[in-house]
């Protein structure tokens, strides 16, 4: 019998139809999975779409749900970071942006690992800089005290950016894929960023993807690696699925398992409210809410 509830908890990366890809969830069935397992909500990802002003219409069909959307710098928003389009969606009606991602699948990393013709969408310049264009989200991000996360940025582009975020006062930098081949951070990365104050997610898909799924390039993580990561800073650190994607179990199935498996491995009930449940929370502008993890005999 399952230990550990999803009473509570705050899914922060989740893909929903309508996407480019095939997904398992859509937004509404997604918001009624939420209720129905005792979720408290969560925030929709698409790598090429702005979602929050859909999670603003599931919001006002689930309102008992929290529903948050976000927006992504590939090139459907341009070929460069676009402080612009960022600038309108914490404008838009609903207040349901909460998170903007660097580039992902575009990214100049991403571009150059896969080989691809298009040099991708850059974070720093020849030098390492972060470019202003990037600090200017940055500022835009931190007025609306909302998340700016790493994206798909490499290790090296990620220091700079946590050193850049500390600089400017952005509260709420969140290190992408800590754990997620292939951007896992190396542990002297995670260090530092954690000293620059920055957030970190790791994602249950790390942990399933790989041979015979819809990702078989990717090496899954080990539970133990994670394990690793969490220690250096617990209090800085939450879990999130990264699923959506049709062929993987869906988001809070994916969540539910990962709280359990962290909870076998001697992780307390105490730790994963933190992880999934605290530090989501703030990070949504959110109450915390005052009950505990349910435990079962």
């Amino acid at each position: 019998m399952s230990k550990i509830t999803l009473n509570g908890c705050l899914d922060l990366h989740i893909h929903c139809h309508p996407d480019v890809k095939e997904r398992s969830v859509n937004d509404i069935s997604m918001a009624q999975y939420c209720i129905d397992s005792g979720m408290r909500g969560f925030l929709i990802k698409s790598h090429d779409w702005s979602t929050h002003d859909r999670a603003s219409i599931a919001k006002t069909l689930f309102p008992e749900c929290e529903i948050f959307g976000s927006l992504c710098m590939n090139l459907s928003h341009g070929p460069r970071v676009n402080p612009f389009a960022v600038s309108q969606a914490v404008k838009t009606w609903g207040n349901s942006c909460r998170c903007v991602w660097l580039p992902t699948r575009e990214s100049a990393f991403d571009m150059k690992r896969n080989y691809a013709k298009h040099p991708g969408i850059p974070v720093v310049d020849a030098y390492g800089n972060v470019l202003p264009e990037v600090i200017k989200t940055m500022e835009i991000c931190a007025e609306a005290d909302i998340i700016l996360a790493s994206g798909h940025s490499s290790n090296e582009e990620t220091v700079a950016l946590a050193q850049a975020a500390k600089e400017v006062g952005l509260r709420k930098f969140v290190v992408t894929h800590a754990t997620s081949d292939p951007w896992m951070l190396s542990l002297d990365t995670l260090k530092k960023c954690f000293a620059l104050g920055a957030y970190v997610e790791h994602a249950y898909v790390a942990l399933i993807w790989g041979p015979e799924t819809p990702f078989p390039h990717y090496k899954p993580c080990s539970i133990e690696r994670i394990l690793e990561y969490i220690a250096v800073c617990p209090e800085r650190t939450f879990l999130t699925s990264d699923l959506g994607t049709a062929g993987l179990p869906a988001p809070h199935d994916g969540m539910a398992a990962f709280m359990n498996l962290l909870y076998t491995y001697g992780i307390s009930t105490k730790s994963i409210d933190h992880m999934t449940k605290t530090v989501p929370a703030m990070l949504m502008n959110l109450k915390e809410q005052t009950t505990r993890q349910e435990q079962t005999t």
